[in-house]
């Protein structure tokens, strides 16, 4: 774990002295990039305690859940049943409460700036790669 601590506090040291170095990230108010070299410095000599905790023992349910919301997941166009100009309606199925029981479908009405709000966040930034849905 030290070992993997150590590579951690290196690399994120190393990405925010490049972020400063290139325009990319900016001093906080008051502080110039040598005082934020200094501290970077500082840090690295340090010990950082990284959480590392054993995988997530539920990996198959991650996996059908990330391919859902891959595939369009909230946003998919199949669920969305109406939309006026001011709300969207969409439904969604509220997970079972006891084992063997049955999800069930219900239906929300979003107004449509957090509804485009949480749309935008989907979207990939300029020249990203985009993950398919086969595979998964």
């Amino acid at each position: 774990m030290r070992v993997v601590m150590a590579v951690f506090r290196g690399t994120l040291r190393a990405a925010i002295r490049q972020g400063v170095q290139h325009g990319q990230l900016w001093p906080p108010e008051g502080k110039n990039r040598q005082q934020v070299e200094n501290l970077l410095h500082t840090l690295g000599r340090t010990t950082w305690h990284v959480p590392i905790r054993e995988r997530y023992p539920y990996g198959h349910g991650v996996l059908i859940y990330l391919a859902r919301d891959l595939r369009g997941g909230s946003l998919a166009t199949r669920r969305r049943l109406a939309g006026d100009g001011q709300q969207v309606v969409c439904w969604y199925e509220e997970r079972a409460k006891a084992t063997g029981e049955q999800a069930h479908r219900r239906t929300r009405r979003l107004p449509l700036e957090p509804c485009l709000g949480h749309w935008r966040l989907h979207v990939p930034p300029a020249r990203a790669v985009r993950v398919r849905w086969w595979g998964l």
